[in-house]
């Protein structure tokens, strides 16, 4: 089987200067789960001036680089309004400490993963290779979306101010500025479950 991931999401968690408003944090039903905004956005002025996007052709008519229609969007950011870390991200916050998270989701990655059976033997544990951003083109789609995310949430007009920087506290990448830095921070940080740190 090929392809066994839809998109490649990654998780900025931010830390905002302003608490988390306490009917988050004790009025909320058991049930809920704070995500905020989600926004859905194409790349193609951002990407304008990246060699290996104006290099790569699709082998469909009528779509671009990452075989997608004009219509449909490059990339996905979504919200939460609290930390949510997973497994390669567990820094809960402490007292006075508040952290959300900016979730940047790559639609339509050009890498291609293969599940194996070992052997061809079916009652064998099956082998699993996600060949996450094994095409150069997705960590450089991925790392212009996160550069991007990361200048809404620092610079932008709801968010300057209030997020004063990376989390886990110490952490550096929001002040990453080269296309480049972008691409290895991706590189470090994505899983298939939303997973990399951003803001605080």
């Amino acid at each position: 089987m090929e392809n066994p991931q839809d998109g490649l999401p990654l998780q900025f968690v931010s830390r905002p200067s302003l608490p988390i408003p306490k009917y988050l944090l004790t009025q909320a039903p058991p049930t809920a789960f704070p995500f905020g905004a989600f926004a859905y956005a194409r790349l193609d002025n951002r990407l304008a001036s990246s060699p290996l996007w104006t290099g790569s052709l699709s082998q469909n008519p009528g779509r671009d680089p990452m075989d997608l229609l004009s219509s449909q969007p490059h990339i996905e950011f979504f919200t939460t309004e609290c930390y949510l870390g997973n497994k390669t991200h567990d820094f809960p916050s402490q007292e006075n400490q508040h952290a959300f998270a900016l979730i940047v989701q790559l639609f339509s990655p050009r890498s291609r993963g293969t599940v194996s059976i070992k052997g061809g033997d079916c009652t064998m544990k099956t082998v699993i290779d996600h060949n996450y951003l094994g095409e150069e083109l997705d960590a450089e789609v991925l790392g212009v979306a996160c550069e991007w995310g990361n200048e809404i949430v620092m610079e932008g007009k709801g968010t300057k101010g209030v997020a004063v920087g990376g989390w886990p506290r110490g952490s550096r990448h929001h002040l990453l500025e080269e296309r480049e830095e972008w691409k290895v921070f991706v590189r470090q940080q994505a899983t298939t479950g939303g997973s990399f740190s951003l803001f605080s």
